[in-house]
């Protein structure tokens, strides 16, 4: 997941021009650097960071009187083993927290100078402290 964001992590030099952060050989948004973000980068987003999850997720609701089915448990287990019954969703609001946190890294870098990003992150942190302690969805 975290590769797939690399691909629109730029970097504004010296020269005024935006570098890929990883590699800063390559000017963003030209050439190889294009086509990689969009043949490569867009789509593993789309698969990796908003398909994957929603499908683990709809599953999980489908399937959520059967939660304690040992063949289930096998198989997505991991995902809400740990939680309360009634949280079995939980794992998805971290995912969420991560991805946030992750594309205010990456893409609202652009727009808004590091304290307001740092802020931002830390408002995200927050909240999601905020009901993690009002909820408190992990098995005891």
């Amino acid at each position: 997941m975290k590769q797939n964001f690399l691909f629109f992590s730029c970097t504004t030099l010296g020269d005024g021009n935006r570098y890929l952060t990883p590699d800063l050989s390559v000017t963003c948004w030209e050439d190889d650097h294009l086509l990689w973000s969009l043949a490569v980068g867009l789509p593993g987003i789309v698969v990796w960071v908003i398909a994957a999850p929603s499908l683990a997720v709809l599953v999980l609701v489908k399937q959520r009187r059967n939660l304690s089915d040992p063949e289930l448990r096998a198989q997505l287990g991991f995902l809400y083993t740990g939680f309360k019954k009634e949280y079995f969703f939980w794992e998805t609001f971290i995912l969420l927290r991560k991805l946030s946190v992750a594309f205010l890294v990456i893409f609202v870098a652009i727009i808004v100078e590091r304290p307001i990003q740092a802020l931002l992150c830390f408002a995200i942190l927050v909240t999601a402290y905020f009901f993690q302690d009002k909820y408190r969805p992990y098995n005891e």
